[in-house]
């Protein structure tokens, strides 16, 4: 198609003018097939003759495309999930502050979920009850493990106690 053969001048161009190689994918539907190719253009000089010489590698991405497409299908699902589950939910990272915090959490905390990214769970304790569970999560991580049924009482967004169960 001519409109890949310009694609292609293109970045054949781009290579002679800046020296470097070039990288880029398209999408080319042999018989109505989908294929991805990931392809790298070297401008490598000119013949004797005065033509331009050039290296070329075409790698068919076609798996990684689909994989990457059917990954971001289930990352929306997935998303859209934690987004209408009744329940607040989130993660942490290895220091046990939140990198995520689902939506329901202003709806029951009464805090927006971005004001509690990059803070603990304890943030919103008192400090008795705070030493209480750095202890039972202690115990957690020694051995990580399911667990179910751990209470506590935090403090929401108007200094109210609520009572929290973690699974």
């Amino acid at each position: 198609p001519l409109d890949v053969i310009r694609m292609w001048i293109g970045h054949f161009t781009e290579s002679m003018s800046s020296g470097e190689p070039v990288s880029f994918e398209y999408r080319h539907d042999p018989g109505g097939k989908e294929v991805w190719l990931m392809n790298t253009v070297s401008y490598l000089g000119t013949y004797s003759s005065g033509f331009p010489r050039f290296a070329y590698v075409i790698f068919d991405n076609t798996r990684n495309k689909l994989t990457e497409r059917a990954l971001e299908e289930s990352q929306k699902k997935y998303q859209a999930l934690i987004e209408t589950n009744v329940d607040f939910i989130w993660e942490m990272d290895s220091r046990g502050r939140y990198t995520y915090c689902s939506p329901q959490m202003e709806r029951l905390w009464g805090i927006k979920p971005d004001e509690m990214l990059g803070k603990t769970p304890f943030d919103r304790m008192s400090p008795e009850e705070s030493d209480r569970l750095k202890e039972a999560f202690l115990g957690i991580m020694k051995v990580p493990h399911q667990f179910e049924g751990l209470e506590s009482i935090a403090i929401d967004g108007h200094g109210n106690p609520i009572f929290i169960e973690t699974s």
